[in-house]
């Protein structure tokens, strides 16, 4: 979590202090967005707080807090994508580059999103009071290990359609990394 922390907080001065190298891994790959950098953050700190034996009442809240916000950006950004709407919350922060028509400048990619979405409620439910809750933050740490390992394989052996087509629009190669970790 403490890495995640580190590599994004260097991805939003790259946004900062316009600096590509800092957004993305190599030149010509997909840059990290601000909000994909916001909602590692988010799920950074959470986890940091959760992973601790016994987190204090405040920070447990602060911990769930983030958990939901992880969980609404994804959420948000997908319904965006999924119902072509735009609530403006993808440049809200900084303003991304222009982008070849029908992509919408600043947005994750909507494997990012749905990314964000299930590792939100995984978050949510680790530390759970109730076994049976806590034991789907492990279940729900599949999908997004899934989606993040086939996208690093198909930029690993130059499979375009892993990363140009649907769901795979691009996620920048740190962003499948972080995931996967």
């Amino acid at each position: 979590s403490l890495l995640g922390v580190a590599v994004n907080t260097a991805v939003l001065a790259g946004w900062l202090l316009p600096c590509r190298l800092l957004k993305s891994v190599l030149p010509g790959l997909a840059t990290m967005k601000v909000n994909t950098a916001c909602g590692f953050l988010g799920a950074g700190v959470a986890l940091w707080i959760l992973h601790s034996p016994a987190p204090e009442p405040r920070l447990l809240r602060l911990a769930r807090g983030l958990s939901v916000f992880v969980a609404v950006l994804g959420g948000v950004t997908l319904a965006e994508d999924l119902f072509t709407l735009d609530f403006g919350i993808d440049q809200l922060i900084l303003s991304d580059d222009p982008q070849p028509a029908g992509i919408a400048p600043g947005r994750m990619s909507p494997a990012t999103a749905l990314n964000f979405l299930v590792v939100g409620f995984a978050l949510s439910a680790f530390k759970a009071s109730r076994p049976g809750l806590a034991a789907w933050s492990h279940w729900l740490g599949g999908p997004p290990l899934f989606c993040s390992t086939l996208a690093i394989v198909g930029d690993t052996y130059g499979v375009p359609s892993t990363n140009q087509v649907g769901i795979f629009l691009a996620m920048a190669l740190q962003t499948d990394i972080y995931f996967s970790v």
